[in-house]
């Protein structure tokens, strides 16, 4: 089949043209007003960006790297000694080749070793080229796209020593690119001591992030609450597959990205969580798995009812690492792996607290800590505060 489409495809003269050289090869397809195809499809992933779930890499993309000198297999040109080892210089390590099928926010990883111990930077050469069957960053048709440099903190030679082994670690440098999106995102990390280093490639060059990326996030919201997020902070980066932009609504009663579940209901203007009743439980999730080190999220919301002082059990904004289990922890289960922080409307605690309600707090849990609904979780919190909020927009 050949497809036909963009306002070029409307002229009479170039569809004689091509049904002459190629239908009786192929059988061509010229879709209802062909000069909006574009157009639909720009519309369509901004509306959902999961609607493109596989592409195809325009270029082969790898790094350049020292291995093991082999004879008879490396070209002697290319031999270096260091150490007395032998080694093959600007070698080619693919990462993706051109025209290969790759998945939406599909992830390639590899790990490398400083050439030297005592070296403060690592620097990361990133290569592109048209041929599939690169060998060496010195190929015709090889260019260099972009450099990542990862500053490397000097570790003291004990912090070396696994105690278990007893045995010197070599220092891992893990460089991933992550492929799908319209640009694709290189990362550099220094697995010893967590240090990293991040870039987007968009098409043969590399945009370089000039600030740590701070995307405006919503990623969870269980209970009580109306939710949107309209930035006014400038300076931030907002991620639009783990945002909410009005109008909410997507095809028919979804949102692209989120999940909704309970109570929840969801409109053109706003989103309710549950409504102003006894024992309803509801909670938007964000569905894109989400690998920023550094962020931030805006919240606005509103908790209200008819009631003069008591609205629900309270509601929470979680950052975890497994997705939704429904379970008593104001919408969620007990026991999660990640950041939970709690903005708690009623006291269950049988006595007297220390403060009052509505109450606001944080805790962090690796997945082996109990939260006591009972008593308000104040036994596990990083930290706490009384806020007004209820009735009150924020």
């Amino acid at each position: 089949y050949l497809f036909l489409v963009g306002g070029f495809a409307e002229s009479q003269i170039l569809q004689s043209h091509i049904r002459n050289a190629f239908t009786s090869r192929l059988k061509l397809i010229i879709p209802q007003s062909p000069n909006l195809a574009i157009l639909r499809g720009a519309v369509m992933y901004g509306l959902d960006p999961t609607v493109i779930s596989c592409r195809r890499a325009k270029l082969t993309y790898g790094v350049g790297v020292l291995n093991r000198f082999i004879r008879g297999k490396h070209p002697l040109h290319k031999l270096a000694v260091k150490d007395n080892i032998e080694w093959c210089a600007d070698v080619f390590d693919r990462f993706v080749a051109c025209d290969q099928s790759i998945g939406l926010y599909e992830s390639i990883t590899r790990s490398y070793t400083p050439v030297n111990e005592s070296q403060s930077c690592s620097i990361i050469h990133i290569y592109c080229s048209e041929r599939d069957d690169v060998e060496y960053i010195t190929d015709s048709d090889v260019h260099r796209c972009g450099t990542l440099y990862l500053d490397l903190d000097h570790i003291p030679e004990s912090n070396h020593i696994n105690p278990a082994l007893k045995a010197i670690i070599k220092r891992e440098i893990q460089t991933q690119m992550i492929f799908g999106d319209t640009e694709i995102k290189v990362c550099a990390l220094d697995v010893l001591t967590g240090k990293n280093s991040a870039k987007h490639m968009a098409r043969h060059g590399i945009r370089i992030l000039s600030a740590p990326v701070l995307p405006s996030i919503t990623p969870s919201i269980n209970t009580l609450v109306v939710n949107s997020n309209e930035w006014e902070s400038k300076g931030i980066y907002p991620k639009k597959e783990h945002s909410l932009v009005k109008p909410y609504q997507g095809t028919g009663m979804t949102i692209p990205s989120w999940d909704f579940f309970g109570s929840t209901m969801v409109t053109t203007s706003f989103i309710r969580i549950t409504p102003d009743q006894q024992s309803r439980v509801g909670g938007l999730w964000n569905k894109i798995p989400f690998d920023f080190r550094n962020w931030e999220v805006q919240i606005q919301f509103k908790v209200s009812g008819h009631g003069k002082d008591l609205y629900g059990d309270g509601m929470a904004f979680w950052y975890i690492r497994d997705p939704l289990r429904p379970g008593n922890i104001f919408g969620n289960s007990d026991f999660f792996v990640g950041l939970g922080i709690f903005l708690d409307t009623y006291a269950n605690q049988n006595g007297i607290h220390s403060h009052g309600h509505p109450y606001i707090s944080a805790m962090v849990n690796n997945g082996t800590n109990h939260y006591d609904h009972d008593r308000d979780g104040t036994h596990s919190e990083l930290a706490g505060c009384e806020s007004k909020f209820r009735g009150i927009d924020h």
